[in-house]
């Protein structure tokens, strides 16, 4: 986008939200109303997908729910109530609540237009302390050995089927599912024996009210800048790819040996859970092949740093957190070895 584009646009969205404060300032202040203010100066700092997610999780259960309320009547104990409904019975699809951090996630864009509303039109913000779920452990499950092995011979009886290939790449790799499958054969550098992690893909929602189509996908940076990378290749899996590269265009998709079709994470996802099937492992899912990966580095030895940077983490603590959990036996050993 140009520098005149870009700023004809932030004029446009000026315009538009001194207009809507103008309606605030002459009439009531509503959630919805100050959620629409809101918004629209999240639209100039945040990613588009965090921006349809946002403007989704707005439409599908607050605004709903306590849209017509105005800002200076929220108080904590119909937050809190309005927590709880959604534990209970926050699907829109009436099949039960919502998960812990969905939930989490609508709290925090609820701050956000309540502290919006404190700052702009100086109402107080009484929500500060309100009773949300904690955060779950998160479950790093990976294949043991011989599961991997289990695996990796499957893969090698086809490798020329880049859909298993790309599944032997994030078990050597740790690479997240929307990034393999925007993986393009230009990012895979066999002469320095790297690749490069610089983009992903996912499906999301249209943020434009009654848009069609409903979602598209939508290729852009990874999730953080932690996530923009360059992951070694084992030497192994070098000779591997080798076979491969002087076949494709480098301008290629990696999973798909095309320029002109991405694969959509759902629909390798459905490949994943086929082959899955067939090996009769069905409870393993696309995310343990990086579990598996983090595992392996960790048993070998890996520097946490390196390992981290590898994983496109934004932190050691969050690789430590999530990875690095001794077993009994662990434990025992080190018990012992303290005490000699």
């Amino acid at each position: 986008m140009s520098t005149t584009n870009a700023a004809s646009k932030i004029q446009r969205l000026q315009a538009q939200l001194s207009g809507l404060q103008q309606e605030i300032r002459q009439g009531s202040c509503t959630i919805s109303g100050v959620a629409e203010q809101w918004l629209m100066q999240e639209k100039l700092t945040v990613k588009q997908s965090t921006y349809a997610k946002y403007r989704t999780n707005l439409d599908t259960h607050i605004l709903p729910q306590l849209g017509q309320m105005e800002v200076s009547d929220l108080n904590m104990m119909m937050v809190n109530t309005y927590i709880d409904y959604l534990r209970q019975d926050g699907r829109i699809d009436g099949k039960g609540g919502l998960s812990a951090k969905y939930i989490r996630d609508l709290y925090t864009i609820l701050k956000g237009i309540v502290r919006y509303a404190e700052m702009e039109y100086s109402v107080p913000n009484t929500i500060k302390n309100c009773k949300i779920p904690p955060k779950g452990e998160v479950q790093s499950i990976a294949l043991t050995r011989r599961q991997q092995r289990r695996l990796e011979d499957f893969l090698r009886k086809d490798l020329g089927n880049p859909k298993k290939l790309g599944i032997l790449l994030c078990l050597y790799t740790g690479l997240r599912i929307g990034e393999v499958c925007a993986l393009q054969w230009k990012h895979v550098n066999l002469d320095t024996g790297v690749l490069e992690v610089c983009q992903t893909v996912q499906r999301i929602q249209n943020p434009v009210r009654d848009a069609k189509p409903k979602t598209y996908l939508l290729i852009g940076e990874p999730k953080s800048r932690a996530s923009l990378r360059v992951v070694p290749i084992p030497t192994f899996l070098r000779g591997i790819l080798e076979k491969y590269r002087s076949t494709r265009d480098a301008e290629a998709y990696f999973l798909t040996n095309t320029r002109l079709m991405i694969m959509e994470p759902r629909n390798y996802q459905y490949h994943f859970k086929k082959y899955m099937q067939e090996l009769h492992m069905e409870w393993v899912h696309f995310h343990t092949l990086r579990h598996t990966f983090a595992t392996r580095a960790i048993e070998s030895g890996m520097d946490m740093k390196a390992l981290s940077e590898m994983l496109g983490h934004a932190g050691v603590s969050i690789t430590m957190d999530r990875y690095v959990h001794s077993s009994v036996e662990e434990k025992k050993r080190q018990m012992e070895r303290m005490c000699m």
